[in-house]
């Protein structure tokens, strides 16, 4: 059989190099999972909700003057009329009042109340009205005397109510089992003050109706006794105060929010960028049932968007959750139904005030209302 020539080799390898991108064309696209991808364009995003179905308006400005506000928290005059917003400013270290709340032309210039906070980034009122503050620097601080909204109300005097807390059941296991496979005979030392660790960075929190109190650790900087995560703390007439960490699988626990009607608490994972939900009543007084309620990374990641899960509140009129995130506020229904987006940049905390509510933002304070 004739052998083909030097001439005829070549121009075979050309004919082959000619038709190889027309074959690369009609091969089939896959991803990099194998599955076969749809030539074109991607498909649009879902829709953003609006916010026009829920709020009267966009927010507007109530106040500046500030570094980074956090906590805002609504007190209230002798005629139980909202009159002063309490503002932690966790850039300066302090707690500031903003009054009137009303907006203007020009918005309101924050007015320093304490010059050092300890810290704090979350704000509540107990039953008996003493302020409790969710602080950076390590623990939950509560106040002397019930805090006033008149004009010339006295600084609190703070002092901690709770720096430390008992680990999670399942860490303290996992290190009594590590303990007693070293000695190489059981351990039956119960769980006491001397296995607490000290808190980290202590974020927010909420007063429980039956007076116990639900607070998040963002995370300790100490690696050796780590603190992270959803915090009880039980308050026991007599008895001194103390808390338990009961729930530690938190990237970045951060914002939380109790809905007494429904009888459910949320936790916001900022570092997840998603909700976790749980069952809690005053029969058991300890959260259960834990699941993810809602993600927003997605709405992140598609549109683009600025801005975590942070600070949130449940409305007591309708369920809905109103929490920060990507793009601003969000309002999600009891099912986790997303029912509008309020645009606002940098929002990291807000209050709810019937139909008001008071949004922080980096250096200023907004004012939105519902419909």
């Amino acid at each position: 059989m004739p052998q083909p020539t030097p001439t005829v080799l070549a121009l075979s390898l050309l004919s082959l190099l000619s038709t190889a991108p027309a074959l690369a064309q009609t091969a089939p696209l896959t991803s990099e999972t194998g599955d076969v991808e749809t030539p074109g364009p991607k498909p649009a995003p879902p829709a953003l909700p609006s916010w026009e179905g829920m709020f009267t308006g966009l927010p507007k400005q109530l106040a500046t003057g500030l570094r980074f506000a956090e906590g805002p928290l609504v007190l209230r005059d002798a005629a139980g009329q909202a009159s002063v917003l309490l503002i932690c400013d966790l850039g300066a270290g302090a707690l500031f009042r903003i009054s009137p709340l009303a907006t203007a032309d020009q918005p309101h210039e924050a007015k320093k109340w304490l010059d050092s906070s300890g810290a704090a980034a979350g704000a509540a009122l107990d039953a008996e009205g003493h302020l409790l503050l969710a602080r950076f620097s390590g623990d939950i601080a509560r106040s002397a005397q019930p805090v006033s909204a008149a004009a010339d109300a006295a600084a609190p005097e703070l002092s901690p109510l709770v720096a430390s807390a008992l680990p999670h059941a399942a860490a303290t296991e996992a290190s009594d089992k590590a303990s007693d496979q070293a000695s190489d005979k059981p351990s039956d030392k119960p769980a006491d003050a001397s296995t607490a660790i000290k808190l980290g960075r202590c974020n927010d929190l909420v007063v429980l109706p039956w007076g116990d109190i639900a607070f998040t650790d963002f995370g300790s900087r100490d690696k050796a006794a780590p603190s992270k995560g959803l915090f009880l703390l039980r308050r026991e007439a007599g008895a001194e105060a103390q808390a338990t960490c009961v729930d530690p699988e938190f990237k970045a626990a951060n914002g939380l929010a109790f809905d007494a009607a429904r009888g459910v608490l949320y936790v916001a994972d900022y570092g997840a960028a998603q909700i976790i939900a749980y069952d809690l009543s005053d029969a058991s007084r300890t959260p259960t049932n834990r699941r993810i309620f809602a993600g927003l990374a997605d709405a992140r990641r598609q549109h683009k968007l600025q801005g975590m899960v942070d600070g949130m509140k449940v409305d007591p009129a309708t369920g809905n959750l109103l929490t920060t995130g990507p793009g601003g506020i969000w309002v999600l229904s009891p099912d986790g139904e997303r029912l509008a987006l309020l645009p606002v940049e940098g929002a990291s905390n807000l209050a709810i005030d019937g139909k008001v509510v008071y949004i922080t933002a980096g250096t200023g304070v907004w004012r939105a209302e519902l419909k």
